[in-house]
C-alpha cells in the first residue's frame, strides 16, 4: 500500500518535533555542564575538555530535518495601488499607409450664371446673376421671384455720381444749311459752303403705311 502525502508530513513533523526536544535537552544539559565548569575552578582540565568535546560531538549529530513538501496555494491577496508609469520618447514615424478607397462622388458643383438684364417673364434658377437699373443681383433660389426680393441678393449697386470735369475747348463753327426745298418725296438741301444734300423721304412714308395697315 502506498504511503500518503499526508502520512509523510505527519511523520515528518513528529521528527522534527523530537529532535527539537532533544536539541533542547542537549542545549540544557550543555548549559548546566558550562554553569559547573565555571563554577568548580578545581576541577581537572581534561575533564573538563572531555566534556566540552562530548557536548560538540552531541550538538554535530542534531542537524535539522528534511524539508517538508510544499503547503497548498494560498488566497490571492488584495490589488495593490497603480503603479506610477513613465512616458517613454516617441518612436519613429512609420512609413505612410496604403492609399485608401476613393469615396462617392460629391454633388455637382454650381457657379455663377450671368444672364443679363432682368426679365420679369423669365424664370430663373439659384446662382443666376443678372442687371436691373444699374445694380447687379444673383438668385438664392430655384425659381427666384421678382427681383429685386428675398430670392434675390445684391452684388454690387450704381455708384455716385463722379465730380464733373473740366469744361472742353470750343469747338469749330458748325455747318449751317443756307436752303431746304421739299421735291416731291424728297428735301433737298444746300449747305452754307455751297454743297448739296438731298435726303428722299419716301422710304419713311413706306413704312409707315405698312405699320399703320394704311
Amino acid at each position: 500500500m502506498p504511503i500518503s502525502d499526508e502520512l509523510l508530513d505527519g511523520i515528518a513533523r513528529a521528527i522534527a518535533r523530537t529532535l527539537e526536544a532533544e536539541m533542547r535537552l542537549v542545549r540544557a544539559e550543555l548549559a548546566t555542564v558550562l554553569a559547573k565548569a565555571d563554577g568548580e575552578v578545581a576541577c581537572d582540565r581534561l575533564a573538563l575538555r572531555a566534556m566540552i568535546a562530548d557536548a560538540r560531538d552531541v550538538m554535530a549529530l542534531v542537524k535539522d530535518g528534511a524539508t517538508g513538501p510544499m503547503g497548498p496555494e494560498g488566497p490571492a491577496g488584495p490589488q495593490g495601488a497603480p503603479g506610477e508609469g513613465i512616458a517613454g520618447p516617441a518612436g519613429p514615424m512609420g512609413p505612410p499607409g496604403p492609399e485608401g478607397a476613393s469615396g462617392p462622388p460629391g454633388a455637382d458643383g454650381r457657379n455663377f450664371n450671368v444672364r443679363g438684364t432682368h426679365d420679369a417673364n423669365t424664370v430663373y434658377d439659384r446662382f443666376d446673376v443678372v442687371t436691373l437699373n444699374g445694380a447687379s443681383f444673383v438668385a438664392l433660389a430655384d425659381g427666384a421671384g421678382l427681383c429685386p426680393g428675398d430670392d434675390w441678393q445684391m452684388l454690387t449697386r450704381p455708384g455716385k455720381p463722379g465730380i464733373p470735369g473740366p469744361r472742353g475747348m470750343r469747338g469749330e463753327p458748325g455747318l449751317g444749311i443756307a436752303e431746304a426745298k421739299l421735291d416731291d418725296w424728297a428735301i433737298n438741301l444746300t449747305l452754307a459752303d455751297g454743297r448739296r444734300a438731298s435726303i428722299n423721304l419716301l422710304p419713311l412714308f413706306d413704312r409707315f403705311r405698312e405699320e399703320a395697315g394704311i
